[in-house]
């Protein structure tokens, strides 16, 4: 069990090592909290084209 945590946690480094790698601030809006201590650093509203991701 250890060895497969590791092997896993090996990956995911390798996969955010690659610098085409993006980092999401919310990979799936649909299941994520309305509200979150850290979601305002993600600029989402500077960088989304309408102002919000709701669309408002």
């Amino acid at each position: 069990m250890t060895e497969a945590a590791r092997d896993g946690l090996e990956r995911l480094i390798r996969a955010y090592d690659d610098p085409a790698t993006p980092y999401i601030s919310r990979p799936d809006p649909e299941s994520a909290p309305r509200y979150s201590d850290y979601l305002h650093l993600a600029r989402v509203k500077e960088w989304s084209g309408t102002g919000g991701e709701d669309g408002a």
